[in-house]
C-alpha cells in the first residue's frame, strides 16, 4: 500500500509518454485505498459493477481404487466350520 502512489505516478507517466489516448482504470472493490489516489489524480467514476457469484455444488464421479479382500488367513489355518447345527437349532426356537 505505501508503493500504490508512486507505482500509479509511474504508470501514468508510461501512458502520458506513449501517446494521448484515453486511460481508464478498473478498481475491484477490495482496493478502495486506491479510489483517493484516483481522484487526486483527476481520475472520475465513470461506472460501477456488481459482480455476484452464485456456487454451485456438482458431484464428480472419481475413480474408485480397487476393492483390497479382508485380511484372509493362510489356507493352513482355515478352520472348517459346521452352521447345520447351529440353523436347526435357530429354527426350533
Amino acid at each position: 500500500r505505501g508503493v500504490s502512489p508512486i507505482a500509479l505516478d509511474y504508470v501514468l507517466w508510461k501512458a502520458a509518454r506513449v501517446g494521448t489516448k484515453p486511460v481508464y482504470c478498473a478498481v475491484r472493490e477490495y482496493q478502495q485505498e486506491l479510489e483517493g489516489l484516483l481522484e487526486e489524480r483527476d481520475f472520475h467514476l465513470l461506472t460501477e459493477q456488481a459482480l455476484f457469484v452464485k456456487y454451485l455444488a456438482e458431484p464428480v464421479k472419481a475413480p474408485q481404487p480397487a476393492r483390497v479382500p479382508f485380511l484372509v488367513p493362510a489356507k493352513s489355518e482355515l478352520v472348517a466350520t459346521d452352521f447345520s447345527s447351529r440353523v436347526a437349532f435357530e429354527a426350533t426356537e
